[in-house]
């Protein structure tokens, strides 16, 4: 075998590994000359945009672009700027008129005067990748939409480290974005709720809780918290919401007060309805009358009544109760066993 024919047979042997490895890319690899007639194409690119190789070497670049402004743009980066190789985020058509997302990379080829003769590139399909970027930007959008409108504040860290918060954070707390931004959750925790603080911090609870913030004034409020982690940009961060549940501590303080007061009265209480039906009963009132709490709840008080009361007097009290008024008077009740 001559010289020659070895060399044709290596070059032959050369052509088909390099065409083999290249319609098996997952990748669309191309040639184009300078009016844009497609000197190139394997097999991926054509799969890609669903024509047979023998039909993609007949059209035009112009042929596979949506808008064609495109096409020349990315030229004129190309040939204006000097620059050799460009990647581009480009829209082409398949045959059957299907949108595809591609990202381009061109290479200029020069001949040997310096003028431009061919442009080879590569075209990956990022549809679905870019699909779910855009997904998940419309996602973040939203988000950021629902957060920024909350009436609860909200609170992104990192393990402590606060990453941002919406405006009814800073609203609640007094702190503005930029000071926050940055620091430990922890040093806005008072020291008397610090190590519950740091237990729900580590054991990433997700059940809400109760802590004593410090706000920006110095002065403290009671925060209803909840947290979850969720991935955000990939990783994964804690999302707090809280919110002052401080008037509500107050009320229900205030109400337990009133409760024990009522309990340990030395007057007997009744508590009835709109209706006049008892509700509640204190301990006085049972020891009083002989009556259980039981016994008298869903009764009307005017069980107690005797003959020295007229229906009159008992018309008289309600009327006055019902509009809101106080009304002071004496009755001459009977206990559970008759007596008075």
């Amino acid at each position: 075998m001559s010289d020659q024919t070895l060399n044709k047979a290596y070059a032959d042997q050369e052509k088909d590994l390099v065409s083999q490895l290249t319609d098996h890319l997952p990748i669309g690899i191309y040639r184009t000359s300078v009016d844009g007639k497609i000197v190139y194409a394997n097999a991926a690119l054509a799969r890609m945009l669903e024509y047979s190789l023998g039909e993609i070497h007949k059209l035009s670049v112009d042929d596979l672009f949506f808008d064609k402004r495109e096409r020349n743009a990315e030229i004129d980066i190309l040939t204006q700027t000097n620059k050799t190789t460009t990647k581009q985020i480009i829209h082409l058509k398949t045959r059957n008129n299907k949108e595809i997302i591609v990202k381009d990379t061109v290479k200029i080829v020069k001949d040997k005067n310096g003028d431009v003769i061919y442009f080879d590139g590569i075209l990956e399909d990022i549809t679905d990748k870019q699909k779910a970027e855009d997904d998940l930007k419309e996602s973040q959008a939203r988000y950021k939409i629902l957060t920024d409108l909350t009436m609860e504040g909200i609170i992104i860290h990192d393990n402590g480290i606060i990453l941002d918060i919406n405006p009814s954070a800073s609203k609640i707390t007094g702190y503005s974005l930029e000071f926050i931004i940055g620091k430990n959750v922890l040093s806005f925790i008072h020291p008397d709720s610090r190590e519950l603080a740091k237990e729900y911090l580590s054991n990433l609870q997700s059940e809400s809780y109760e802590l004593k913030v410090i706000r920006a004034d110095k002065t403290t409020f009671i925060a209803e918290l909840e947290a979850k982690n969720v991935l955000i940009d990939g990783k994964e961060l804690r999302v707090v919401a809280f919110r002052d549940i401080s008037d509500r501590k107050r009320i229900e303080q205030e109400i337990l007060s009133l409760s024990t007061a009522v309990k340990q009265s030395p007057t007997s209480i009744i508590i009835t309805d709109t209706d006049g039906i008892i509700e509640y009963v204190n301990p006085k009132f049972t020891e009083v009358t002989g009556y259980s709490l039981e016994e008298v709840v869903g009764k009307n008080p005017n069980i107690l009544k005797t003959e020295h009361t007229s229906s009159i007097d008992y018309k008289e009290m309600w009327e006055t109760i019902s509009n809101g008024e106080t009304w002071h008077g004496e009755f001459l009740n009977k206990k559970k066993d008759g007596t008075n």
